[in-house]
């Protein structure tokens, strides 16, 4: 059976990766386009990317997520204007937000990362920029009132806050990653193709099988 249709795995090797091609093409185009604003702040003046002590660390903590807190994000879509923009209640653009903001230390240093995920790249850099401008707003505030209680914790407010890197609007999508999603739609067809040859010379086979043999 092979041996007769041993050319069906050539055509479906060739034949399978432009399938997965196509497919992942389709989908890849029709995916939602998500852009990623970033902004980079430093917490204290040792120096861009100073090594932190323990203690330090755990006072950097308080900040990023005071920075995540509910306050700042209502600060936020209060002055975006967010629950009209988008059409929701302020509880479910509170939401949103947190799945949309991703505010972290990098490791070992004073600098933290606010990152901002959407489909819109005007919305991404607006609201990472005023989630900076909302915190320093907070940070001020602090400093008039001697400090804040957050979570059971002093926050100190004295710590000067840098921005190194303000958020600007994404001009290339983050996602989907077009060049990832060819590739394995090409290297799945590929893979996938002795599997769908295995089934066609069966019927082949069958085929020819059902043949009546011709009168001599």
């Amino acid at each position: 059976m092979f041996k007769r249709f041993w050319w069906v795995f050539l055509v479906m090797a060739v034949a399978m990766p432009i399938l997965g091609l196509l497919i992942s093409s389709v989908t890849t185009y029709v995916m939602p386009k998500k852009y990623e604003s970033t902004a980079t702040l430093e917490f204290g003046d040792r120096g861009l990317g100073h090594p932190v002590t323990e203690a330090f660390g755990r006072t950097l903590q308080q900040h990023v997520q005071a920075m995540k807190s509910d306050e700042v994000l209502l600060k936020v879509a209060e002055n975006l204007e967010l629950p009209n923009k988008w059409g929701y209640a302020r509880t479910e653009v509170l939401q949103q937000l947190r799945n949309l903001i991703q505010i972290e230390q990098l490791r070992g240093t004073d600098l933290v990362t606010v990152r901002v995920r959407h489909t819109n790249k005007e919305d991404s850099r607006d609201i990472a920029a005023e989630v900076v401008n909302a915190y320093q707003l907070e940070l001020r505030n602090l400093q008039s009132g001697g400090g804040s209680r957050r979570s059971g914790e002093w926050i100190e407010p004295a710590i000067p806050l840098f921005v190194h890197e303000s958020p600007v609007i994404a001009q290339v999508p983050i996602s989907p990653n077009v060049r990832l999603n060819l590739v394995t739609g090409i290297l799945g067809g590929f893979f996938l193709s002795p599997f769908f040859s295995l089934p066609l010379i069966w019927l082949l086979n069958a085929s020819v099988r059902k043949k009546p043999a011709l009168p001599v």
